[in-house]
């Protein structure tokens, strides 16, 4: 069973540890510091004691900027991302947010598959958004309009 949960300043640690995981760019321990100040949140998913997964925010003027989602390797494709994501549309929903907005990486077709299913819209894009190991990475937007009827996920 997976608990979501507001995250705090202790769970720093783990967070990283999946950071460091999962991407080959990862934030640092200091950025990760810095996402608890104001206008940010955070959340962490929970399984047997153990994070498993996180998802940080930042809230400006009416909207959300999800800045990262992320999910253990050892629990990827069991819907933890999907349950994340599910909390902070119906999280943002009661707190009259009017939209999310996201950036992924082009190649990331899984995480895309995923928004879409959530009924995110694609929007446009950021050139050379991302590092990579052969330079930079285009960023697709994707936004959700909480407006629209039918989009609060129950978790």
């Amino acid at each position: 069973m997976i608990i979501i949960r507001e995250a705090t300043l202790s769970d720093v640690a783990a967070i990283k540890s999946i950071e460091d995981e999962s991407y080959p760019f990862p934030w640092s321990e200091k950025v990760l510091q810095d996402c608890f100040g104001k206008n940010y949140s955070s959340w962490v998913a929970e399984q047997n004691d153990q994070i498993v997964g996180y998802l940080i925010v930042t809230e400006i003027v009416g909207e959300i900027h999800l800045l990262n989602v992320c999910v253990s390797p050892s629990v990827r494709r069991l819907g933890v991302a999907k349950q994340l994501l599910g909390y902070l549309i119906s999280w943002a929903s009661k707190h009259s947010m009017h939209s999310i907005l996201l950036e992924v990486r082009e190649s990331n077709i899984a995480a895309q598959s995923l928004y879409v299913d959530l009924r995110f819209q694609l929007i446009g894009r950021r050139p050379n958004y991302y590092p990579s190991d052969e330079g930079r990475e285009d960023a697709l937007m994707f936004s959700l309009d909480l407006s629209r009827t039918g989009v609060d996920c129950q978790v």
